[in-house]
C-alpha cells in the first residue's frame, strides 16, 4: 500500500495518509539535564500528527518527572519517601504508590538471588562514600576498617523489611538505598508517559540506563524508514563515549553495572562501588561490567546488580533461565561473555 508523506512545518509527515500519521521531529526535540546524579538525556524522534501536545510540552513534562522522582526516591532529600524510611525509627512510614512499588519489587529480586541484592544495603555504602561531596570531601577514597564494616552489616537483611497496605517499616537504626533500581523503574514510567503524549519514537538515557521507544526513524527528501537504535555500551576505562559493543534495539532496554562508574585507588588496588551484602567489600569476579538488555528499564536495572553480584556463572545462568532477557560480560582480561540470545 502506498504511503503519502509530506513536509510540515516542524518535521516530516509520515504514514499512510489519513490514518497513523505522525510527524517526524526535529533535531532540538530533546532535553539534557542533571538528575538523580548523572546526566540525562531524553531525545524525541517521531509521534503521533493527531496529539494533542507539542514536543516543547512533552519534554517539559518529562523533566517535571525527572524532579518529582528525585523528591520521591532519593534517599539524600530530606522529606523523600526513602529519607523517611530510614529516619522512621523502626515504625511504618506511608509512602506513595512509585516507592511502594519499587521496594516491592526490590525485594523480589532480592527473593530471587538468595539476599545477594539487598536494598538495605546502605549502611555498608555510607562507610564508603564513593559520592565525594563537599560535606565529606575529606572521607573520600578511605577504606572502612573491618569493626566498621561489621557493625554495618548488623542492618543488612532484605527480610526486615515489612511492606504492609501503603506503609514500609525498618528496623531502627537500618537503611534502605534504592539506588540500584530506581533509574530503571524512571525510565519505565517515561516511556509510558512518552506513549500516551503520542511520541511513537524516542531514546531516554538516563546515565547507563538506555530506553528505546519504538524504532529510529531516518527521513530523506521522499521518504522515511526505520531502523533500530544502535546503544554503545561504554569501554570500560576508556574514555567518555569510547564503544565495546554497539548493541541493536528497539522497544527494549540496555542497561549495565560496572566497576568503572565510580571508584577509587587506594595503595594500589582498585575499590569500586557494587558491594556484597555479606561481607561489605567490593565484589571480585574478575568482571568489569555487566549490561542487560530486555524490554523492561526496571528489569534491566535489577539484573545488572544481580547479577554482577552473583558473578559470571551463577549469573548467566540467571539470565538464561529468563524469558526474552540477554547480557553480555565484559572481563577484567578484556574478554567477552553472551548470553545464548545476545
Amino acid at each position: 500500500m502506498a504511503a503519502i508523506f509530506l513536509v510540515a512545518c516542524n518535521g516530516f509527515w509520515a504514514g499512510e495518509a489519513g490514518k497513523n500519521e505522525t510527524v517526524i521531529l526535529p533535531d532540538k526535540a530533546s532535553v539534557t539535564a542533571f538528575a538523580f546524579d548523572t546526566v540525562i538525556n531524553i531525545r524525541l524522534y517521531e509521534m503521533r500528527a493527531d496529539s494533542q501536545y507539542d514536543w516543547e510540552e512533552i519534554l517539559a513534562e518529562c523533566e517535571n518527572m525527572c524532579d518529582f522522582f528525585e523528591n520521591t526516591l532519593s534517599k539524600t532529600v530530606e522529606g523523600s519517601d526513602v529519607y523517611r524510611i530510614n529516619h522512621a525509627r523502626g515504625e511504618f512510614t506511608q509512602v506513595g504508590k512509585d516507592c511502594l512499588t519499587l521496594v516491592s519489587e526490590a525485594l523480589r529480586y532480592s527473593e530471587l538471588s538468595g539476599g545477594v541484592f539487598d536494598i538495605t544495603i546502605e549502611p555498608v555504602v555510607s562507610r564508603w562514600n564513593f559520592n565525594s561531596d563537599s560535606e565529606k570531601e575529606a572521607e573520600y577514597g578511605v577504606v572502612p576498617d573491618r569493626e566498621s564494616l561489621d557493625e554495618a552489616l548488623k542492618f543488612v537483611d532484605y527480610k526486615t523489611v515489612e511492606v504492609k497496605g501503603d506503609g514500609i517499616r525498618i528496623p531502627e537504626g537500618a537503611a534502605i538505598d534504592l539506588g540500584a533500581v530506581a533509574k530503571g523503574y524512571i525510565a519505565d514510567r517515561l516511556a509510558d508517559r512518552l506513549s500516551e503524549m503520542g511520541v511513537t519514537s524516542a531514546i531516554i538515557n538516563l546515565g547507563g540506563n538506555t530506553l528505546c521507544l519504538g524504532q529510529k526513524p531516518v527521513k530523506s527528501f521522499m521518504n522515511v524508514t526505520y531502523e533500530d537504535f544502535r546503544v554503545g555500551i561504554q569501554k570500560p576505562f576508556g574514555q567518555s563515549g569510547e564503544t565495546a559493543e554497539v548493541v541493536h534495539m528497539s522497544d527494549a532496554s540496555l542497561v549495565t553495572s560496572g566497576t568503572y562508574q565510580r571508584y577509587f585507588e587506594k595503595d594500589g588496588k582498585r575499590y569500586h562501588h557494587i558491594l556484597s551484602a555479606s561481607d561489605g567489600m567490593p565484589v571480585d569476579w574478575g568482571m568489569d561490567s555487566v549490561s542487560i538488555r530486555c524490554k523492561s528499564s526496571l528489569q534491566a536495572d535489577c539484573l545488572s546488580t544481580t547479577v554482577f553480584l552473583l558473578g559470571p556463572r551463577k549469573g548467566m545462568e540467571l539470565v538464561e533461565s529468563i524469558p526474552d532477557t540477554e547480557a553480555v560480560f565484559i572481563m577484567s582480561d578484556g574478554t567477552r561473555e553472551y548470553s545464548q540470545g545476545f
